[in-house]
C-alpha cells in the first residue's frame, strides 16, 4: 500500500554528525545506568524504609507503601 508506506527520497534522509550521535549515546547510557542504580538501591532498602516511615503492624502494607511512594 503506497499511501501507508511511501518510498523514501534522497531529500528525506538527514545526515547526522557522528560525534553528536556518540555523545547522545553515552549520555543515554549514563542516564540509564544511574536510573537502574537508583532503582536497585531503593529496592534493596524498601523493607527497611517501610519499617522506619510507615505504621507498624503489617509488613506487607509497609513494603507496598514504600514501593508506592517511590
Amino acid at each position: 500500500d503506497k499511501r501507508r508506506n511511501p518510498r523514501l527520497r534522497r531529500s528525506d534522509i538527514t545526515v547526522t554528525d557522528e560525534a553528536a550521535v556518540k555523545r547522545a549515546t553515552k549520555a543515554a547510557m549514563l542516564g540509564n545506568a544511574m536510573e537502574w542504580y537508583d532503582f536497585g538501591i531503593y529496592s534493596y532498602l524498601a523493607s527497611t524504609l517501610g519499617k522506619v516511615f510507615f505504621p507498624s503492624g503489617n509488613d506487607t502494607a509497609q513494603l507496598l507503601s514504600s514501593f508506592a511512594t517511590f
